[in-house]
């Protein structure tokens, strides 16, 4: 690396610090993000390649309230893996070197936050549920740009199904158990829940996140229904 850009690489460094040292709310991340992105075109970006694993546990870490040690030094590939949990807690889109992220699960005490990457776009198509339990019938239905919503009832037995675009988290409940993926045509299905107090499952597809819960329907067939659920 020639000396004009040692120079550029080290003032790319230096932004980072600076923004790194301030609260979370007060830092610049859209900053931190042109810096990283520079950092990764000024040399082999294989040197800042993190795995989705190294993304989760420092989120978790964060989330938890644990403070990072303090270090005189940070390398390079600490720092940009740092930057990557931090501007993913605040759920901004980047590009680190490693594939974009479809979702990230952190556990709490007693839930769950699952976090999605999902850009703002409006909702192209209508919101259809292929397989309906026999007995069901709509009774709810709502439209709009950015989030659309069905529910069925059968006497006291429901289900009712949300697809949004601009969702960024949702808290689950799994206290009662850890939520499990079901990976089905290259879709991972997040199923949460019991048989007491209920089950749901979540997951994203096309850029769209959908929610379908029931309070006494049981697992396999509540994924049946989420299965046949689409946007078209």
């Amino acid at each position: 690396m020639d000396s004009s850009a040692r120079s550029l690489e080290n003032t790319l460094n230096r932004l980072i610090d600076d923004e790194l040292k301030k609260d979370t709310e007060n830092s610049d991340d859209e900053l931190v993000l042109a810096c990283c992105d520079g950092l990764l075109r000024l040399d082999d970006v294989e040197r800042y390649v993190i795995t989705e694993k190294q993304v989760e546990d420092k989120l978790r870490e964060i989330a938890d309230g644990k403070k990072l040690k303090p270090a005189k030094k940070i390398s390079k590939t600490v720092k940009v893996m740092l930057t990557a949990a931090i501007i993913a807690l605040l759920l901004v889109g980047a590009v680190f070197g490693i594939s974009e992220y479809k979702y990230s699960i952190i556990k709490h005490a007693d839930h769950s936050t699952i976090s999605f990457n999902s850009p703002k776009k409006k909702i192209k198509g209508e919101l259809t549920v292929g397989y309906i339990p026999e007995g069901f019938e709509l009774v709810d239905n709502y439209d709009s740009n950015s989030i659309c919503s069905k529910s069925y009832r059968k006497d006291n037995s429901f289900f009712d199904i949300s697809v949004e675009t601009t969702v960024k988290e949702y808290d689950i409940n799994s206290e009662y158990g850890d939520a499990k993926t079901i990976s089905v045509d290259n879709i991972d299905y997040i199923v949460y829940g019991e048989e007491t107090h209920g089950y749901g499952i979540i997951w994203k597809e096309n850029d769209y996140v959908y929610a379908l819960s029931s309070g006494d329907i049981g697992g396999a067939e509540l994924l049946k229904i989420a299965e046949s659920i689409s946007v078209k």
